[in-house]
């Protein structure tokens, strides 16, 4: 597919399971199209697994037989140096003075032997550190031999810094040796699903595969979904032995326990409990009833007088609808992520019985008003839109092997909502911490949003008088340490009587943030800089958050939660943005009340300039929040700010103020002058 300029477009085949992604790759590949799968497990990728055999080996490198796993039975690919290994009897040492080695396999021995002799070391520094030393001493990223080819080198230097990103989160304050690290990612590398995915990255591909979980928050120029025809129930929790959901637990019955065979519970197929399964649905399938004591996917189609829902106990049930609801907010997530086209296939007819409710195939059949004769367009209203929704249909025999050809625009497209209203750009994603600056200046800001780049408001050089001396952290540096510090002291729960400005809380929260944010680590901070940050931290900051309402709310609320997870969608003018947003502290006061803080630290004395954006920030938290509660909730929101400026602002803007300000984006004739 091209745009309109003639230029190729981006493509990206979603699929919901990961199950057929090779079947297609191969048919892709079948037809000249070179495919990317990005949605690739971190610990299934063979030069992770490399890094990792290096940890388990260094958990006793002078050992021979640790030394021979790691030569001959690793990824690493060593096969024509075996005959050296057994000469040299697997002795590191005898092996890198051989001279019957290439030069690629020397390095990387040589490699393995300089890393067996910084094993201390790796017994007082974070794991991320040594694992960053193991890649960079056996040169993994650049791979001058060739030993790991199966994925693109961009998408292995990808999985590398994952994995060094991925253990460095992790591990938090908790440093793991060797051993450890292997006690703490043995369960992912035995069941890599269960782990992280490497992260995409750009490449000259044709097409690129991914998962629906792996695509929310990205979008591309064409989406294809694949494979729409699964059963949801295919993998329900009647299939589970064991289940965790929320609040409820629950364990299957034992499977080798006799059951009176003649005891039916209609409509239970299963009866009271048939765990093999056996039993058979009406289209044929394998059942999703197993009976009355565990969980099913057994519709009751009104026969008890209400409307149809799931059979059985409510807490079983609420799996599996909560299972089934996720499975079709998955097809809302494929389905609006395509910028300019979306391709669905779809059969001429349905296979076997019409299931809407249990397929995504039915349901799109039957949403898209779909039939064999529709060709090669044809409309459907679409109240949403500004008139009739336009569907292309790229008529293929799915028998018939077609040949390729380089064409222009297909007839296959969509008409995009309203286009010939809007203006030339609307966010489809908003933070509230960008919010002001993007609504109030959408040509200076738009760049730095679509690239994730911080959006700045110029504000008044820091203070004089300011005993920090920049040298090494800047104040973008400073003031997002003394923030993640506060916020640090908050999450440790210190009781007040415990505490005070200089108390041994105080300090472990301040330099467990300046580990963090520093490059490398606080020993990097002159001796001045760091004096200056300790004392500003101590005698500007926590003093005044100590004495302030804040903490005495903190003390008293029922629960604190901290940097908490806000999101939602702020609908304008029939076009909806998700706001994506974290709320630094949400206090629940009892009685249906609640309080919405976000802090901020001031390195000056002027705070007109970041008022306005900070204002509307809290106020689209607490639209969302608003969203997630009962209506009858009471929200407080403020923003409280430390430093050099001790002040605490209470919601200015009202909640709505965000949706009124997209609609400036959208192309309303509202003004958002006084909000």
């Amino acid at each position: 597919m091209t745009d309109e300029t003639g230029s190729p477009q981006s493509i990206t085949v979603v699929f919901r399971k990961r199950t057929r992604m090779d079947a297609y790759k191969d048919a892709f590949e079948a037809e000249g199209l070179t495919v990317q799968n990005a949605s690739s497990r971190l610990f299934a990728c063979s030069v992770v697994k490399a890094v990792l055999a290096v940890c388990d080996w260094l958990t006793a490198p002078t050992d021979r037989a640790q030394t021979r796993a790691l030569l001959t039975d690793s990824p690493f690919d060593f096969t024509g140096a075996h005959d050296c290994f057994e000469r040299a009897g697997y002795d590191l040492d005898i092996i890198c003075a051989a001279d019957d080695l290439d030069a690629e396999t020397r390095d990387i021995l040589c490699g393995l032997r300089d890393l067996r002799g910084q094993l201390g070391r790796f017994h007082r520094v974070p794991a991320s550190v040594y694992l960053e030393d193991i890649i960079e001493q056996l040169a993994l990223r650049a791979d001058p031999g060739d030993q790991f080819t199966d994925l693109p080198a961009a998408q292995r230097v990808a999985a590398l810094d994952a994995l060094t990103s991925t253990v460095a989160d992790w591990e938090a304050d908790t440093q793991y040796p060797p051993a450890a690290l292997g006690d703490l990612l043995a369960p992912f590398r035995a069941a890599p699903s269960e782990g992280p995915d490497i992260p995409s990255v750009t490449t000259d591909a044709d097409v690129v595969f991914s998962t629906v979980h792996r695509l929310k928050g990205d979008q591309d120029d064409v989406i294809v979904l694949a494979t729409p025809g699964f059963k949801l129930w295919d993998t329900g929790p009647f299939s589970q032995r064991f289940m965790t959901q929320g609040g409820v637990a629950a364990l299957a019955p034992p499977t080798n326990v006799e059951t009176a065979p003649d005891i039916e519970l209609p409509p239970f197929d299963g009866g009271l409990y048939t765990p093999s399964g056996d039993s058979r649905d009406k289209q044929g399938a394998a059942s999703r009833d197993i009976g009355l004591r565990w969980a099913t996917e057994h519709w009751l189609d009104g026969a008890d007088g209400g409307g149809p829902h799931l059979l059985g106990p409510d807490q079983l049930q609420s799996v599996a609808a909560n299972e089934r609801a996720e499975a079709w907010r998955l097809l809302y997530v494929a389905l609006s992520r395509a910028r300019d086209h979306l391709v669905i296939p779809l059969p001429k007819t349905l296979p076997g019985t019409a299931q809407p409710r249990d397929r995504w195939l039915d349901t799109l059949f039957e949403t898209l008003e779909f039939s064999p004769g529709r060709t090669p367009t044809y409309a459907i209203d679409e109240p949403s839109s500004a008139g009739d929704l336009t569907i292309g249909v790229n008529d293929v025999d799915g028998s018939e092997t077609r040949e390729m050809y380089d064409t222009t625009l297909s007839v296959t497209g969509a008409v995009p909502p309203r286009r010939d209203q809007l203006e030339s750009w609307v966010p489809r994603f908003l933070d509230p911490s960008t919010a002001y600056p993007l609504t109030d200046d959408v040509d200076a800001t738009v760049s730095a949003h679509l690239f994730d780049e911080a959006i700045h408001t110029d504000t008044e050089a820091v203070a004089d008088d300011l005993p920090i001396t920049f040298e090494t952290l800047g104040p973008e540096a400073v003031g997002t340490c003394l923030h993640e510090a506060l916020l640090t002291l908050i999450e440790m729960d210190v009781p007040a009587t415990e505490i005070d400005a200089w108390s041994k809380p105080v300090q472990s929260a301040l330099q467990h943030a300046m580990q963090q944010i520093t490059p490398q680590s606080i020993e990097m901070l002159p001796d001045t800089e760091r004096g200056g940050l300790v004392s500003f931290f101590h005698v500007s900051v926590v003093s005044d958050f100590l004495k302030s309402d804040l903490w005495a709310q903190i003390q008293a609320a029922e629960a604190v939660y901290v940097d908490h997870d806000l999101s939602g969608l702020v609908t304008a003018e029939e076009v909806e943005v998700e706001v994506h947003g974290e709320a630094d502290i949400l206090m629940d006061l009892g009685g249906g009340e609640w309080q919405l803080a976000d802090l901020k630290i001031a390195l000056n004395e002027s705070l007109d300039a970041t008022q306005p954006r900070y204002e509307l920030q809290i106020a689209a938290y607490e639209h969302i929040l608003q969203q997630e509660l009962e209506p009858a909730a009471t929200i407080h929101a403020s923003v409280e700010t430390f430093g050099c400026v001790r002040r605490s602002v209470y919601g200015q803007f009202p909640p709505t103020v965000l949706a009124r300000r997209v609609r400036t984006l959208v192309g309303s004739d509202e003004s958002i002058s006084g909000t």
